[in-house]
């Protein structure tokens, strides 16, 4: 062998290897390549492995398509940007750790975040305290879910020597230069009417679209992330058939939720009869079959805090939960609870532009 062809069969290896260890490939993803980070070819339910006061959690990365967004299939929206979303329900072992650094610290100046959030519920493992801290975290509201995932962004930062930028602040003004870290009710500067437009009313944040933190996924996000099988023919949506799970499904699912069998497969859910996919209570995650990206429990378990009113006044949840019936499992269904309030049958999972 000539020394050229040894060393440039050399350079093509290691080339290879660092592709791989930048970024690992989910063998479930479905179809359709974006340009991403440090301009690496990204797929639809790549994995990307991220730690934090060691609990690891996967984002898997979705790219921008269009999609159908109600259960009858018949409207349609448009993700413009490639994103991450969790491949789980936040777990109350991910949580807490998060949360006790948050609030408690071990001394780290409060302009890392270290210390310097208040929340108004500590979260619950599950739907009681007998769980285990794999179960989702519950008890725990809209305001609670937004401002943690500021947390999580503030935490990865001080561990990683990252320097992803925060999502929500508490300005008003559109500054960007006050972190939100308070989610208390009733606190001077977190009103309770969703319209306020208070200087840091914490239902209306301010929004730094553009940030690369962690967050709550929008609406739109959500729903593709929940849909998404395959783009076959690249045509940047998955609205043909066999690439979407119809909005009267469960994500992952066969066949429409009115089939227990292939529902049960993929979601915890509450219907007392027939008694397949019974549950009276919530599950540890990834325990059901994942839909085409890899993600756990998109319908089922428990409902997902979004960033989106559902109405003037009630921020939006998606999926469903093992306390209600298969009917509220439907990809394409939206419901909403008031920002303040918390629930055992409630968590989320976070998400972050890419």
């Amino acid at each position: 062998m000539s020394n050229k062809l040894f060393f440039l069969i050399r350079i093509i290896t290691v080339l290879l290897a660092i592709g791989v260890w930048s970024y690992c490939g989910n063998s479930g993803g479905g179809g359709g390549d974006n340009n991403g980070e440090n301009g690496e070819s990204n797929s639809a339910g790549d994995v990307e492995t991220e730690t934090v006061g060691g609990v690891s959690f996967n984002m898997i990365y979705v790219p921008a398509k269009t999609t159908f967004t109600d259960t009858t299939d018949l409207s349609e929206a448009t993700v413009t940007s490639a994103y991450e979303i969790a491949d789980t329900e936040v777990t109350y072992e991910l949580w807490s750790t998060v949360y006790t650094w948050a609030t408690v610290g071990d001394g780290a100046p409060v302009s890392t975040g270290e210390g310097a959030y208040f929340f108004s519920n500590a979260g619950t493992m599950g739907d009681n305290g007998a769980r285990t801290n794999q179960h989702p975290v519950t008890t725990i509201n809209w305001r609670d879910a937004m401002v943690w995932t500021n947390a999580l962004t503030e935490y990865y930062n001080a561990q990683n020597g990252a320097s992803l930028e925060v999502v929500y602040y508490s300005d008003g003004d559109s500054s960007y230069t006050t972190p939100f870290r308070d989610s208390r009710d009733p606190v001077a500067t977190c009103a309770t009417a969703a319209t306020s437009v208070n200087a840091g009313d914490c239902d209306n944040p301010d929004v730094k679209s553009n940030a690369d933190g962690f967050r709550l996924p929008t609406a739109d996000e959500w729903e593709l992330a929940a849909r998404y099988i395959t783009d076959s023919n690249s045509d940047g949506d998955i609205k043909d058939t066999g690439e979407f799970y119809p909005g009267n499904y469960a994500s992952g699912a066969t066949l429409a939720t009115t089939d227990f069998t292939a529902t049960d497969l993929v979601a915890w859910f509450g219907n007392n009869t027939p008694t397949t996919g019974n549950t009276t209570t919530t599950q540890p995650v990834s325990t059901k079959t994942a839909n085409a990206l890899g993600l756990y429990d998109m319908s089922g378990n428990v409902w997902e805090w979004i960033y989106a009113w559902y109405n003037a006044t009630v921020r939006s949840v998606r999926g469903g939960s093992w306390f209600f019936s298969a009917t509220n499992l439907q990809v394409g269904l939206l419901s909403g609870y008031l920002p303040y309030l918390e629930f055992e049958h409630i968590g989320f999972r976070p998400a972050r532009n890419f």
